[in-house]
């Protein structure tokens, strides 16, 4: 971070960050300290530089996917806890469920909300 307010993280001593920016620096959960750092070069532009030996199947980076769900090629799956199910539910977006619990869980929540807007079926 380039913030005149930045300061040096107090569990590794290898970045200096603003508050806006030490979420990026830490792990979602905050247990741990990413071993990077952002740059920016003209011949690369941004990337990311190993601030330390990075140990074999060490975390480095966390990401939320977008969307989460079953191949178009499968049987029909509940969105929430994708066991297989038959014709004998279906949520208000229309989709197969096992039942209205899994069609008020927190994974299919988020996207009957789109698909019943969109009239994705």
């Amino acid at each position: 971070c380039n913030s005149k307010d930045s300061s040096e993280c107090s569990e590794c001593s290898l970045v200096f960050s603003c508050k806006a920016c030490v979420p990026y620096h830490k792990s979602k959960d905050g247990s741990f300290c990413y071993p990077f750092t952002v740059m920016e070069t003209k011949e690369l532009g941004r990337h990311i530089v190993a601030l330390r030996d990075i140990e074999e199947l060490e975390v480095i980076m966390e990401d939320t996917p977008v969307a989460v769900g079953p191949l178009h090629s499968t049987e029909p799956m509940c969105l929430e806890c994708y066991a297989l199910v038959g014709p004998n539910y279906s949520c208000v977006c229309g989709f197969p469920m096992c039942d209205s619990v899994c069609a008020g869980g927190e994974n299919h929540k988020k996207e009957c909300q789109i698909y019943r807007q969109s009239g994705v079926k």
